[in-house]
């Protein structure tokens, strides 16, 4: 199902104001209604409530508390957390449902709660802002689920790590990647180990444009995060290093888990190579160590493939033309082996592809192609082919890029200009697709944005770079 994206006003962003809000022309599609309960006046309920008896007050009292009781208790949260972070791309990083106290895990489901009834809801959304001056620039950001850690890669190959809960954050050293006589790091990527329940991830640091005759690795770290609330830290320590191989080419794409590297590049198979040269090459960092690579029958420009990761030991190609998925075989422990499981023709752009959104049934992927939001689908049953939907008309005011361009599970944030973002919600449901537009423009000359630093849908936080160097953090009230 087609939707087109309805126009929508432009909403000025005071000067000195630290809130900052837009307004949404109502939708009619929009099923959301508030309680009748809580659209009476508390001057009303004063007025009923004065007049009743002993016995009918204690009753009311009894039941208001039994109500507070059962939506506080662990039993109720346990489950509110289950049905919330069952949602594609929603996850319980940060709380333990057995150690979390009681009232850290009802903070953590009331506001994703209430965060994505303020994405979806007709009503005007607002965001409360602050300014986190900088003297940094960065490559590259990215940012943790939940919100709170995010990490840049300064131009010296240098990982930083901001806590943005705190609102006078500072970028903290976290690791150094760069030797003398090598080549400067461009792309910083992200891996959250769930059996570490949000503890532990990893972070890849890499070059998208590596030659031979550059000196550069690839960098894979492991980061603990270190107590909790207020006082968390993180510390990092290495894991694996790999030089560039000599007869690799420029990289097109990259990826990784736990036991498994995967990427897209030019490889010489002689003393020259050319775009026929392609290869998808898996390897294992863990031991015992190993390779294996695919060879692609076309070739395609730079940036028109991505290699990604699936679940239960599977990978996808996607091209502009058509989507494959393997599977990875281990004929023994020295071995890997990619078998083909599915290809299936389907338009669509690698260029700006989003994280996976992993459901229960399903694994999803947003990216845009030819003006129109498309959603790429994995069914967790390797039997099933993969599908592409279209979810909405959507057209860019400037080139993808992801600098400029970042999804969530049902929201795209997309920078329009250097003072004006816009934003589109979607579902990932196919049976009840929709699409809308709103924009959010600057009204203070001294904010000029450059690009979208981080967005952490689930907890409603958008993080721009402004200025040069500094930080303008808004999050969803």
């Amino acid at each position: 199902m087609l939707l087109t994206l309805e126009p929508a006003p432009v909403w000025p962003l005071g000067q000195s104001s630290t809130c900052l809000t837009w307004q949404i022309p109502p939708s009619p599609r929009s099923d959301l209604k508030p309680s009748p309960l809580l659209n009476i006046p508390p001057e009303l309920i004063h007025e009923i409530f004065i007049h009743l008896n002993y016995q009918a007050l204690a009753s009311v009292r009894l039941v208001c508390r039994v109500f507070y009781d059962v939506t506080t208790s662990r039993q109720f949260c346990h489950e509110r957390i289950r049905e919330v972070s069952s949602r594609p791309g929603v996850d319980t990083i940060g709380i333990s449902l057995e150690d979390s106290p009681i009232e850290e895990l009802t903070r953590w489901f009331l506001h994703r709660l209430r965060v994505r009834d303020q994405w979806l809801s007709p009503r005007p959304p607002r965001f409360r802002t602050r300014l986190i001056n900088g003297t940094t620039s960065y490559v590259q950001t990215t940012v943790l689920s939940g919100g709170r850690w995010m990490l840049g890669l300064d131009f010296n190959g240098n990982i930083r790590v901001f806590d943005l809960d705190r609102v006078q954050s500072r970028p903290r050293l976290l690791f150094r990647t760069m030797k003398a006589r090598e080549f400067p790091l461009t792309k910083v990527q992200t891996w959250v180990d769930e059996r570490e329940k949000g503890q532990c991830f990893r972070v890849g640091v890499y070059n998208l444009e590596c030659l031979p005759s550059m000196a550069t690795r690839i960098h894979i770290y492991r980061v603990e995060v270190n107590g909790s609330g207020t006082d968390a830290s993180l510390s990092a320590s290495p894991v694996a290093f790999f030089p560039e191989s000599h007869r690799q080419g420029p990289r097109f794409s990259l990826c990784f888990n736990q036991d498994y590297l995967l990427q897209t590049c030019l490889f010489f198979d002689g003393p020259v190579f050319d775009l026929t040269s392609t290869r998808v090459e898996l390897r294992r960092y863990t031991e015992p160590q190993t390779t294996c690579e695919l060879k692609l029958p076309v070739g395609y420009d730079p940036g028109l493939i991505q290699a990604v990761f699936l679940p239960h030991d599977r990978i996808a190609v996607i091209v502009p033309d058509s989507i494959s998925v393997y599977n990875i075989e281990h004929p023994d422990e020295s071995t890997l082996a990619l078998t083909p499981l599915h290809t299936i023709s389907a338009t669509q752009s690698p260029t700006i592809l989003s994280a996976p959104f992993i459901g229960q049934s399903e694994v999803h992927f947003i990216t845009h192609c030819n003006n129109e939001i498309k959603k790429i689908t994995f069914s967790h049953d390797s039997a099933l082919a993969p599908t592409v939907t279209t979810l909405g008309e959507l057209k860019f005011d400037r080139d993808d890029s992801e600098a400029y361009i970042k999804f969530g599970p049902s929201t795209a944030l997309f920078l329009a200009s250097d003072a004006q973002f816009k934003i589109a919600t979607y579902s990932l449901d196919s049976s009840a697709p929709f699409a809308r537009k709103s924009y959010v423009r600057s009204s203070h000359s001294l904010w000029h944005i450059q690009w979208i630093a981080a967005f952490d849908e689930a907890s409603g936080r958008i993080v721009l770079e402004c200025n040069g160097n500094d930080l303008l953090v808004l999050d969803l009230i």
